[in-house]
């Protein structure tokens, strides 16, 4: 029998409602009507329960690297993870969930319930908007359209709140690795190229828990 501490019960319990919070709220956004069908009813009750998996796969996680749960974990997937499974359905991101994510993580550093302090999480933003928005003006410049969506461009900066600038390059890296092992997948599975592409949103947010949990880890050892 595994027994949990109050921290971790809190996690467990409070993160998947405010997942769930943020994805009917993007939900609004997008469609400007709640449903209320047995459909909708029915999609609202999966999300619940893959949101509570997944943070008890967190709470797993930073058990066995022996780190102490925090709010901004809390805050953290909550934002995210919505934001991710948003965007691979309706390839979309937001603004205003982009941008709470964002500043969340600045005010968090600010209070010290995030693993960057206030001056890494601001250069994380101002770097992961940097290099993101050049890669978004080249790709423009050599294709003729959009190689990657603004939305991709300020979900970056919204991770680089959180991760810090020392891991800007390593994570946007990492997202494309990601991507580019998803469209391989992706123009397997249909035989064919995808003409509307693969949302970004999904990789640069793996790639963004992935070095989110890395610095939790190196600010605790």
């Amino acid at each position: 029998m595994i027994s949990l501490d109050i921290e971790e019960i809190t996690l467990i319990s409070l993160t998947p409602f405010v997942m769930m919070v943020v994805y009917v709220w993007l939900w609004y956004i997008r469609i400007a009507l709640i449903s209320t069908t047995l459909q909708s009813c029915w999609n609202l009750l999966a999300g619940y329960f893959l949101s509570l998996s997944l943070s008890m796969l967190w709470v797993f996680l930073l058990r066995q690297a022996e780190i102490e749960p925090c709010f901004g974990d809390v805050v953290f997937l909550g934002f995210i993870i919505p934001l991710m499974l948003f965007d691979q359905r309706y390839y979309l991101l937001p603004d205003p969930a982009v941008f709470g994510l964002l500043w969340l993580g600045i005010f968090l550093a600010y209070l010290g319930y995030s693993p960057q302090d206030l001056d890494q999480s601001i250069l994380g933003v101002i770097f992961g908007y940097s290099l993101m928005i050049a890669i978004y003006w080249l790709g423009y410049w050599r294709y003729r359209r959009e190689a990657i969506g603004r939305g991709d461009v300020k979900f970056s900066a919204a991770v680089g709140a959180w991760i810090g600038v020392e891991s800007i390059f390593n994570f946007l890296f990492f997202s494309a690795l990601i991507g580019l092992v998803w469209a391989m997948f992706t123009w397997f599975k249909h035989k064919n190229v995808v003409k509307e592409g693969i949302p970004f949103g999904p990789s640069l947010g793996i790639s963004g828990i992935i070095f989110y949990f890395i610095a939790r880890f190196m600010t605790t050892y």
